[in-house]
Parts: structure tokens; C-alpha cells; sequence
């Protein structure tokens, strides 16, 4: 029997994409993340067969699929949809790996850096009262209303292993700046407002979590760059403030002598080259550095990143 035009278009793309997919196993091999490369190949595939708008993308646009599936490996997230945490989407006629809020706070619990987060929205008719940065707001609301009147911000609560609470906010000028300068504003923003705010806040709030994950910082940075909110004139106000600060901690003075270096940083540098080599990550490592230590502990961390780089290029040059 022979094909209709309409089976023919949407059975033949189909194969093609598989093999394209199939490249990025190495890539899974490499990270160590943990995931069954086949189960993700199959979310991968069902998304590509749910969505003709994604499906044609990645046929014009191969390679972006295999770098959005080698990403999938590098943050250790699960494509199952069952579990919300990342989606293939297109964007700019590129697939790309789109993080939940879910995601993000996966991510942060798995690593230890907090025991559980949660981000809420407050709305005009929301009883709500900052009680500042360490202690939980008073917010009532009434959740079955229909209609809480407008939005007003949103915020992160999160608690650490030490039983510290820690809350971050943004009103609604500023999310809506976020949105504004995004790439997604006329997708994710129109129809999950709500998701993007949530998203939004938990970027933020993750800069004061302790002992953050290079994965974290991964995952972040890949939402900043398919959103386009890595530029230097897309940064808010108040991290604008704080960039001169960051600027000269990444010029620090000559490392310190082992001995003079804590065992808790020894060993979280040790962690941090170790995690930039199995991803290939160390602009990224370098800068997660500059955004958590500062003085002799920094210049500690980035020399032994700088070692374990060299030593990295000396070994791949000698296979």
C-alpha cells in the first residue's frame, strides 16, 4: 500500500533524527550523570514525535538537538515528563534544554545545598509581610480565589542543612524587566507566567545557598543563554551593583601555601576540578569560583582549577 504525502512527512524525518540523538550518547558516557542514556533517547524521541514545530527545528538545526541532549547529561535531569524538571523546546530555530523551577530545586537538594525550596506569588489581595532575609514571611492568601487581583512579586523560601531559613524576593518590576528582555517573553512568559516568575526568583535566590553545585551553575547558565539574559546590559540593578566587586576577585593575589588553606576548601576545590574535568567545564568552574570565594581562598581554587586544566591538556595530548 502506498504512502499518503502526510505519512510520508511525518514518518521520514523520524529515523534521521534517532541517529542524531544516538551521537550524544558519548556524551552521557563522558558526564557520568547517572541517567540511562536509552530512557532519555525515548523521551527525547516521544517529545520530538509530540511537537512538528520541535521536530523541524532539529531537522534544520541537527546539531543543536545533540548539544541540547548533551546538556540533558552535563545537569543530570531526567526528560521524563512525569517528573517536569527539563524539556526539549525550540527557540530561535534551535533546540534547546529548558530547566523548571522543579528542575532547578532538584538540582540544589540533590547536592545538599539546601533540604527544600518553594517560591510563591503574591497578588494584590495576598496578606503578605517581609520579616526580612532570614526568617519567613507572613503570607495568607486565599487559594481558591479565582481572582487574587494583581501581581505584585514573588519569592523563594529555602532551608539549609543547618536549619537556617533564607528568602529572597523580587516585586514585580522586576520580573517583569526579566521577561521583557527575554527571548522567551513571547512563549513560556504568555502562557506560564507563573512557572518563569518561580523560575526567576530561584536563579537568584541560588547565589546565597551554601555549598552550591557546579551543575546548579551549569543549569543556570544554559536557561540565561537560550533566554539571552547573559549579556552585561541585561543584568538587573542590583547585580549590576555587585559586578565591580566580582571583577576584582577574579584578579586575586598569588595562591597561599597549601598549609595555610582550610581542609573544607581543599576539598571542595578538589570536588570542583574534578567535576570541570568530567564536563569540560572550566570557564564555568573559573566563574562559580569568583562568585563564592574571594582573597587567598580564591586564588587556592583557581590555581588548582589551573592545574587540573593543564594536566587534562597534557594527558589528552599524549593519547
Amino acid at each position: 500500500m502506498a504512502q499518503t504525502p502526510a505519512s510520508r512527512k511525518q514518518e521520514g524525518p523520524l529515523p534521521p533524527l534517532k541517529e542524531i540523538i544516538q551521537k550524544s550518547k558519548d556524551g552521557f558516557i563522558q558526564a557520568d550523570s547517572g541517567l540511562d542514556f536509552r530512557s532519555e533517547a525515548v523521551f527525547a524521541f516521544q517529545a520530538l514525535e509530540r511537537n512538528e514545530y520541535l521536530r523541524d527545528t532539529a531537522l534544520r538545526n541537527p546539531i543543536s538537538l545533540r548539544l541540547s541532549m548533551e546538556n540533558v547529561a552535563a545537569v543530570r535531569l531526567t526528560l521524563n515528563p512525569a517528573t517536569q524538571f527539563a524539556f526539549l523546546v525550540p527557540r530561535d530555530g534551535a533546540v534547546v534544554l529548558d530547566i523548571s523551577y522543579r528542575g532547578l530545586i532538584k538540582i540544589a537538594t540533590d547536592s545538599g545545598s539546601i533540604l527544600w525550596a518553594r517560591a510563591e506569588l503574591v497578588y494584590e489581595d495576598d496578606k503578605f509581610e517581609w520579616r526580612g532575609p532570614a526568617q519567613a514571611p507572613v503570607h495568607e492568601t486565599d487559594i481558591f480565589a479565582e481572582d487574587r487581583g494583581a501581581f505584585r512579586g514573588v519569592y523563594c523560601l529555602a532551608k539549609t542543612p543547618q536549619n537556617d531559613i533564607l528568602v529572597e524576593a523580587m516585586p514585580a518590576h522586576e520580573v517583569h524587566k526579566i521577561r521583557d528582555t527575554s527571548r522567551a517573553k513571547k512563549g513560556p512568559w504568555v502562557t506560564w507566567f507563573e512557572e518563569m516568575a518561580r523560575k526567576s526568583v530561584i536563579k537568584r535566590a541560588s547565589k546565597t545557598w551554601p555549598k552550591g553545585d557546579l551543575r546548579l551553575f551549569k543549569a543556570i547558565q544554559i536557561l540565561n543563554q537560550h533566554e539571552g539574559l547573559d549579556e552585561p546590559h541585561l543584568v538587573n540593578q542590583g547585580e549590576a551593583q555587585t559586578e565591580p566587586e566580582r571583577t576584582e576577585r577574579k584578579s586575586p593575589p598569588s595562591p597561599p601555601p597549601s598549609s595555610e588553606v582550610s581542609e573544607t576548601v581543599k576539598k571542595a576545590a578538589a570536588k570542583l576540578c574534578y567535576r570541570a574535568a568530567k564536563a569540560g567545564a572550566w570557564e564555568e568552574a573559573e566563574e562559580y569560583a569568583g562568585n563564592r570565594y574571594e582573597g587567598a581562598e580564591l586564588a587556592f581554587v583557581l590555581d588548582q582549577l589551573n592545574r587540573a586544566k593543564a594536566s587534562q591538556a597534557k594527558q589528552e595530548q599524549a593519547a
